[in-house]
C-alpha cells in the first residue's frame, strides 16, 4: 500500500488497494480513496478548463496622420482605425474569428464600419487559411487596401509573423 501511495502524481491518481488490509485501517483507506477520487476529478476539471480557455479578445487601434503638400497647398487628414476581435481556438489549429472594424476620418469626415466572421486553420507553422463573410466593407486606400476588408464571402491566406500569436497556435498542434 505504501508503494501505491508513493506512486501517485497529478496524471495517475489511483485509489489505494483495499484488498487484504487490516479491518482497523479499512475506514481510513476508504476515506483516503474518496479524497483521491475528488482530487483526480479536480485535476481533470482544471485540465478541461485550461484546454477550453483558448478564447481571446483582441482590441487594436491605429491612427493615420497625412500632410499633403502637393500642388502648392497644404492638406491634412487624421484617421482612426479600431478593431475588436473575438477568437475561439478549437480542435488542432482551428479557430473561429468574429470581428468588427471602424474607420473614422476626424474633423467632420466620413465614418465607416464593418463586421464579419471567419473559420480558419493553421495549415503550416505560420500560415493560416480562412474562409469567411464580411457583412459590409469599407475603403481607406492607405489602411484597408486589401480584399479582406470588402463585403461578401472571401478566402484569406495569412502569414502570422507575431511571436505571441504563433505561441497561441503552437500549443494547439
Amino acid at each position: 500500500m505504501a508503494r501505491a501511495a508513493a506512486a501517485q502524481d497529478e496524471n495517475t491518481i489511483d485509489e489505494l488497494p483495499t484488498k487484504d488490509i487490516p479491518t482497523e485501517i479499512s475506514p481510513l483507506v476508504t476515506a483516503v480513496n474518496r479524497l483521491l477520487t475528488r482530487l483526480r476529478d479536480a485535476f481533470a476539471s482544471q485540465r478541461r478548463f485550461v484546454q477550453d480557455a483558448a478564447h481571446e479578445l483582441r482590441l487594436k487601434y491605429a491612427f493615420k496622420h497625412v500632410e499633403d503638400w502637393s500642388y502648392g497647398s497644404a492638406f491634412t487628414t487624421n484617421t482612426d482605425l479600431a478593431l475588436a476581435q473575438y477568437v475561439w481556438h478549437f480542435g488542432r489549429g482551428w479557430d473561429i474569428d468574429l470581428w468588427g472594424r471602424t474607420v473614422v476620418l476626424r474633423g467632420g469626415g466620413t465614418s465607416q464600419a464593418g463586421a464579419g466572421i471567419e473559420l480558419g486553420r493553421m495549415v503550416y507553422r505560420s500560415v493560416r487559411l480562412a474562409a469567411g463573410y464580411s457583412v459590409n466593407g469599407f475603403d481607406d486606400s492607405d489602411i484597408t487596401a486589401t480584399d479582406a476588408w470588402s463585403d461578401g464571402f472571401g478566402i484569406r491566406i495569412q502569414m502570422i509573423l507575431s511571436d505571441w500569436m504563433l505561441a497561441d497556435f503552437e500549443r494547439l498542434q
